[in-house]
């Protein structure tokens, strides 16, 4: 079977279209990342060839390196300057360095590796707008959440997140709060609303804007038990640390341990779970700081 973000990213290069989002197991997903592997397609003329697949393998290493790039300036803003006291941020980069987020996307042709480098983009520059709240500082988060929601839905949790950090910030007054609301909101409906709003209002499918299980076979169903969804042990993580969608013996039905797996079993897909950690991961290894 054809690897389905290969099968976009060639659909786009050769039609000059994005595809119908019900076309594919992929086809569901924003633009923007495919939309780049199709430019570097077309610039370099070649279509399946080891040199192609490289030349797309290289962008998702820059990419991972240029997030764990960011971890530094993450880490001062979040431990203070590593002259005071060094060993915080030493742990804080060492786990970041073996981050599964990081070394699982750096060989991989999908748009996890785009959305890890804008998740930790947008970290420091939440932190940055969080500590000095202009209008000013707000518009360059507002910019990369723009791009986040057209590389993966994933972003919208941030976005929500980003309200919140306007909201609560105590050094802004209510009226400026709702100005830098309504900025950011506009900034990012401008850069990607010309593609979702579209989608969101003429889907008659809900899962076509949301999710690729529309063709999802019976073997991958999981009931949604309360049981299932509250069990967690640690154990078993560790004794089984990748997804198979397909066996229950990986412990697929526990959505609980399933958010701590690292990737699919079988080495095909990476999982949901690792989307949510490439933007959490840094508040969660930041816990050294305390």
């Amino acid at each position: 079977m054809p690897d389905p973000s290969l099968s976009y990213i060639k659909y786009v290069a050769s039609e000059g279209k994005l595809p119908p989002a019900l076309m594919g197991w992929e086809t569901h997903q924003p633009p923007l990342y495919y939309l780049t592997c199709a430019a570097v397609m077309r610039g370099l003329g070649m279509e399946n060839n080891s040199v192609l697949y490289s030349a797309w393998q290289l962008l998702s290493l820059l990419l991972s390196i240029g997030a764990f790039l960011l971890c530094y300036p993450i880490g001062v803003r979040l431990l203070g300057p590593p002259t005071a006291n060094p060993l915080p941020h030493a742990i804080f980069l060492t786990v970041l360095a073996v981050y599964p987020g990081f070394v699982f996307t750096a060989s991989r042709i999908n748009n996890d590796s785009l959305f890890n480098f804008l998740a930790f983009f947008w970290f420091w520059l939440a932190l940055r707008a969080w500590e000095v709240p202009r209008l000013g500082s707000w518009v360059p988060v507002a910019v990369c959440l723009g791009l986040g929601v057209l590389t993966k839905n994933t972003t919208l949790p941030l976005i929500a997140v980003t309200a919140c950090l306007i909201a609560l910030n105590k050094r802004a007054g209510w009226r400026a709060k709702l100005i830098h609301t309504g900025t950011v909101a506009s900034i990012i409906v401008l850069i990607a609303g010309w593609y979702q709003l579209p989608r969101a209002f003429s889907s008659n499918t809900p899962v076509s804007f949301i999710a690729a299980n529309h063709d999802m076979g019976p073997g991958l169903s999981i009931p949604r038990l309360p049981a299932r969804m509250a069990t967690f042990n640690p154990i078993e993580v560790f004794k089984i640390p990748f997804h198979n969608t397909w066996k229950d013996e990986s412990r697929r039905m526990y959505l609980a341990e399933a958010f701590f797996k690292l990737g699919s079993g079988r080495g095909e897909r990476t999982s949901s779970s690792q989307h949510a950690h490439s933007s959490y991961a840094p508040w969660l290894s930041c816990s050294c700081r305390w």
